[in-house]
């Protein structure tokens, strides 16, 4: 019996720790890619889905732009 409460509370804790670090890459401007993909096969079953590399990239233009903007 107590061994079943043990893994209960060890999923509680895995499941709190994938949401608070799901919840700190979203406040750093980083979507969780599994999420994205999973998003993407489920509404949008004909798009081909990017690599992790072409995602981040996307990610990071969408936040910071396309190279460096510079005012002078």
């Amino acid at each position: 019996m107590n061994r079943i409460k043990n893994g209960a509370s060890h999923n509680v804790l895995a499941m709190l720790f994938d949401r608070v670090q799901q919840s700190a890459r979203l406040m750093c401007g980083l979507p969780d890619y599994d999420i994205y993909v999973q998003h993407l096969r489920k509404v949008h079953p004909g798009q081909s889905v990017p690599s992790y590399e072409m995602f981040f990239r996307g990610r990071q233009e969408a936040r910071y732009g396309r190279g460096m903007a510079r005012c002078c």
